[in-house]
């Protein structure tokens, strides 16, 4: 029995090794982003089929983004797999594209699958067809350990992170489907007596479908249509006609503090979206009205407004809008039309080789459960986000591309006008390397901060890209001008991710912030197990 066992082990981890190099990893922009599909430009989709998976790259680790939908020849558009907020413009993702496989991998795959067969049960497979059923997640074991030069050493400390996600479509074939997305973490001299402390549950939803054109949804989750509201719990019930697509739901808001249930924040509205085609464009339409309540009181009422089109050649626009029409302030009602949120963006690629961009935001900002960005990264986040910009990507030869940005910035709160420059070079494929780097600069002018960042970054795969290794490295030198100090800190971090068994992967790094007395360091290990 041993010996039978070591053949089978042996067996199954040589296929799995052929297996390892039937894929190639590619990388892709993400170029336009409506509400229920987001567009991504490649080199070639050759080799892309109808339902794979792109993935964003997250401190080494693989986070299925994109369920494939629609193909062309440079770039594909599929609907998101996590919240549709995680998008942004020119951000990377990942795909893997398929090679054709080994007539000996076919042989040993064939034979394989011939000697688990009965003759019984070939007869009954014969007679049926049995759908395999579509299941896809994961779970990932990660641990980040922080380290610091200075104090009495309780500020070093190690967090772990368990996260687990699920998604079933059409369970056994019948008219139910199942997705969640949660992860549980804490600090090793930590000791929580609130669970929902350490638990986080982005997602939890069971589907019905009634029809092919109508279902309804019962637990946490988040509709593509309306993602400005943001993630809620209870039902929500949606049907088609034709091109029109309407919905209804009645639930709560997360708590604000440790996003559990909150069943104090009641919610409940509707939504009506319509998508036209004109050719080979479209136009996509949807208004919704909201009313949240807080201990069944009418906290706000709102109308959010959503539009996208390609209608004129080579150009795409998004816009959307948020109008409150009731809300409650220090215990006084107002009954006005005030615009709280408003974003536009425009995207123009007369050229293959040359875009151009320019978006507005003058939305709420945003709220952070989980977050491990610097310090000066958080800076420039918050003094960027809104305002104006426009950025221009250009491939000036084969594999070198340029991207330059500009942000402006005077709202209300702001003391002097905020400006941004951004600039990126980057280059795929280096001659003699076989590698990728880049080198990028911003510059900051704001009423709270001045300052620079430079940085490098250089990867190379190696094994038939099983093993990716990258480094990046930084100078900041920022000016706070409230508080009359400086911050200077060099960032150096180093990313090794290899994977294994098919889409397994094994991740570590070690991130580094080097100031003049003070230095910050993480270690980060991720395992990840895909379904």
């Amino acid at each position: 029995m041993r010996k039978a066992f070591l053949i089978n082990f042996v067996f199954l981890f040589a296929v799995s090794l052929i297996a390892q190099n039937s894929e190639t990893k590619i990388h892709g922009e993400v170029t336009y982003i409506t509400s229920s599909n987001i567009y991504v430009s490649f080199a070639n989709t050759a080799g892309f089929n109808k339902g794979d998976t792109l993935y964003i790259e997250k401190d080494g680790e693989l986070v299925s983004a994109i369920e494939v939908k629609y193909l062309s020849s440079s770039s594909c558009a599929g609907s998101p797999l996590i919240d549709i907020k995680n998008f942004s413009k020119s951000m990377q993702l990942v795909g893997f594209i398929k090679n054709p496989t080994t007539p000996l991998t076919q042989q040993i795959i064939a034979d394989s699958t011939a000697s688990r067969i009965s003759p019984k049960s070939s007869a009954v497979s014969g007679a049926k067809n049995i759908t395999k059923q579509n299941i896809r997640g994961k779970f990932s074991i990660a641990s980040y350990t922080d380290l610091v030069n200075f104090s009495s050493g309780t500020d070093n400390i190690q967090r772990w992170r368990y996260t687990f996600s699920l998604n079933a479509e059409k369970v056994y074939e019948s008219d139910f489907s199942f997705d969640m997305y949660s992860s549980y973490s804490y600090k090793n001299n930590q000791r929580k007596r609130d669970l929902f402390e350490n638990l986080k549950i982005y997602s939890l939803s069971a589907q019905y479908d009634f029809t092919p054109h109508t279902r309804l949804n019962f637990g946490r989750l988040i509709n593509p249509a309306i993602t400005n509201i943001g993630a809620f719990d209870g039902l929500q019930f949606e049907t088609e006609f034709g091109n029109i697509n309407s919905g209804f739901i009645l639930g709560s808001r997360p708590s604000f503090s440790n996003y559990s249930f909150d069943g104090d924040l009641v919610q409940y509205g509707f939504y009506l979206s319509k998508t036209d085609t004109i050719g080979t464009a479209f136009m996509q339409n949807s208004v919704s009205l909201f009313e949240q309540t807080n201990k069944f009181n009418t906290d706000r009422r709102f109308l959010y407004f959503q539009h996208s089109n390609n209608v004129l050649s080579n150009v795409n626009v998004f816009i959307s809008a948020e109008t409150d029409i009731y809300k409650r302030v220090s215990g006084a009602e107002k009954f006005q039309f005030d615009i709280t949120g408003l974003y536009i963006s425009t995207r123009y690629q007369p050229i293959n080789w040359a875009s151009f961009n320019a978006s507005y935001d003058a939305r709420k900002n945003v709220m952070y459960y989980e977050t491990y960005k610097h310090y000066a990264d958080s800076l420039l986040e918050s003094e960027t986000r809104k305002g104006l910009r426009i950025s221009t990507n250009l491939r000036l030869i084969k594999n070198l591309f340029l991207r330059l940005g500009y942000g402006y910035r005077f709202g209300n709160s702001d003391l002097t006008v905020s400006n941004n420059y951004n600039f990126m070079l980057s280059y795929n494929n280096l001659p003699w390397l076989n590698s990728s780097a880049n080198l990028s600069f911003n510059q900051i002018n704001t009423s709270f901060v001045d300052g620079t960042t430079w940085g490098i970054g250089l990867g190379k795969s190696f094994f038939d890209n099983d093993l990716d290794a990258r480094i990046n490295y930084r100078i900041i030198s920022y000016s706070l001008l409230n508080s009359m100090s400086t911050l200077s800190q060099n960032i150096f971090n180093l990313d090794l991710s290899y994977r294994v068994f098919g889409r397994d992967y094994v991740s570590i790094s070690y991130d580094g912030t080097f100031e003049k007395l003070n230095t910050y360091s993480r270690i980060y290990f991720n395992f990840t197990k895909r379904i």
